[in-house]
């Protein structure tokens, strides 16, 4: 306990055995009421400790005790800490991705390329065909931000999901396309 507050808890100990009420006490010492009196009645701060204590629950993952606040949080994160559960999600983000990427080669016989997962990217570009492609298959995909934050790169996520990536430009080649430098310019000429 600093000095300043230990010298605040034997006032408060001292006016409480001079036969002060609480609320005396606390408009003498500038404190809350609240405080005033577990100063008094617990002035090693030991009680509290061991009744917060009660309410902490260890990380299931690696032991640390988790915040006595924010049960709906602790909750949410499974009976995981902050740092536990950010791996859990990350481990899941990147089984899912890659569970999705074989996903996609089932339904259409080759895996994705990051153009299929970014929507905007492909409207862009004119690839409305490829948004269409997306849509119908009426489920959610990552978006190719996600497998690129996950995995570091589209084709480190390729990989991990056992497939050989595709050289850059490759797909617009095979599909007899062209690639300019202003996509968007592209698109307004086109118009």
């Amino acid at each position: 306990m600093g000095e300043a507050v230990n010298e605040k808890v034997q006032e408060c100990i001292r006016l409480r055995a001079e036969g002060l009420r609480y609320r005396e006490i606390a408009e003498r010492t500038g404190l809350a009421i609240s405080t005033a009196q577990s100063y008094v009645t617990d002035p090693t701060g030991e009680a509290v400790r061991r009744r917060k204590a009660k309410y902490s629950t260890p990380c299931r993952d690696c032991g640390v005790a988790l915040s006595v606040h924010g049960r709906k949080e602790r909750d949410r994160r499974e009976g995981r800490c902050r740092s536990c559960h950010l791996k859990a999600v990350d481990v899941a983000s990147r089984a899912w991705i890659i569970d999705s990427m074989n996903d996609w080669a089932d339904l259409f016989g080759v895996p994705p390329i990051s153009t299929d997962w970014n929507r905007a990217l492909a409207r862009t570009i004119g690839q409305d065909w490829r948004v269409a492609r997306y849509e119908a298959t009426g489920r959610h995909w990552p978006s190719a931000g996600v497998v690129q934050k996950r995995f570091g790169s589209w084709n480190a996520g390729i990989q991990a999901a056992g497939f050989d990536p595709t050289p850059v430009g490759a797909w617009l080649r095979l599909a007899g396309e062209t690639r300019t430098r202003n996509p968007r310019a592209a698109k307004r000429e086109a118009a």
